[in-house]
């Protein structure tokens, strides 16, 4: 008996809807489902997942397809087990503006486990529960690459990957710019829609940013990638003296200077030390560094 008939089909000596071979005692198996029910499960029968993802069990569908189609771009490896404990410990002193939820990562990080197969749409669900924050490295290159290590039986080194994913948000209020010819804004609530409006350029922003990661074949580099592509191409620096948004009121400014310092906590993830400064309005333009390289550390507020 599979999956759906142990959790939907029970013995009854009345019903003969379905049969599914009598047992020793003479019972039969009815189906007691509604129609609406039948048709979902048989809709859910011919959407079969693809090879790679043979492991995961039908259930979030829209989700599981797409991190099919990101998994055969990764070639994720687990790396050295020391330097992702290092760089754990590194990026959980970055102070995510007292936006936390411990109890949804951690549920996420349990999906992955010797004994364990992944549900895509609670793994979305949990990963997702950061409220306004935007994944730098998205939830289903995550969910690829975290795969693509559970595989290989590296379970702890999925778990360090989504650790570390998890600690590298950033509010979607500010990831956005807007400075001479070129203007983004990812998706945000409609009064906090900073640099223009919500979700402008997001989408081959989003792409990008996910075929750059999903190339790189460690944990660490791959997170780094993923930090650097954001404040290289997403976030600008909020007091950039070429920037077409400024900040006036006392509370704009506030919640710019956090940002701002946020930011540079970031680069400084990426850049393994602080290095010289430059002034905090210094011009900032999109598409200037590349790869893992950002740009130099700013005056902090």
């Amino acid at each position: 008996m599979d999956y759906y008939q142990q959790k939907i089909f029970t013995k009854d000596n009345q019903t003969v809807a379905a049969k599914y071979g009598a047992g020793s005692n003479g019972r039969t198996l009815a189906d007691n489902r509604n129609s609406l029910t039948i048709q979902r499960k048989q809709v859910l029968d011919n959407c079969q997942p693809s090879v790679p993802l043979k492991p995961i069990i039908i259930k979030g569908q829209q989700v599981l397809q797409r991190v099919s189609r990101l998994q055969a771009l990764t070639s994720m490896r687990s790396g050295n087990s020391k330097d992702r404990a290092k760089a754990i410990r590194r990026i959980k002193r970055i102070n995510l503006l007292g936006i936390r939820n411990s109890n949804q990562s951690r549920n996420a990080r349990r999906m992955f486990g010797k004994n364990g197969v992944v549900d895509a749409k609670k793994f979305n669900r949990y990963f997702h529960g950061h409220k306004a924050m935007d994944e730098m490295m998205s939830t289903a290159t995550t969910l690829a690459h975290a795969h693509t290590l559970y595989k290989k039986g590296k379970f702890k080194a999925a778990k360090d990957l989504i650790r570390l994913s998890d600690r590298a948000r950033f509010p979607t209020s500010h990831m956005g710019h807007y400075v001479p010819g070129s203007r983004f804004q990812h998706p945000t609530s409609a009064n906090t829609q900073t640099y223009g409006r919500r979700g402008l350029a997001h989408g081959s922003f989003d792409r990008e940013r996910a075929k750059l990661v999903l190339g790189i074949k460690k944990p660490v580099k791959a997170l780094k990638t993923a930090i650097a592509y954001s404040m290289n191409n997403g976030a600008q620096p909020p007091y950039a003296k070429n920037s077409l948004k400024k900040f006036t009121t006392p509370a704009e400014i506030e919640e710019a200077d956090k940002v701002h310092n946020l930011r540079e906590d970031f680069k400084d993830y990426v850049r393994g030390r602080r290095g010289p400064e430059v002034p905090a309005d210094d011009e900032w333009n999109p598409g200037k560094y590349r790869g893992r390289s950002v740009s130099p550390a700013r005056t902090r507020k």
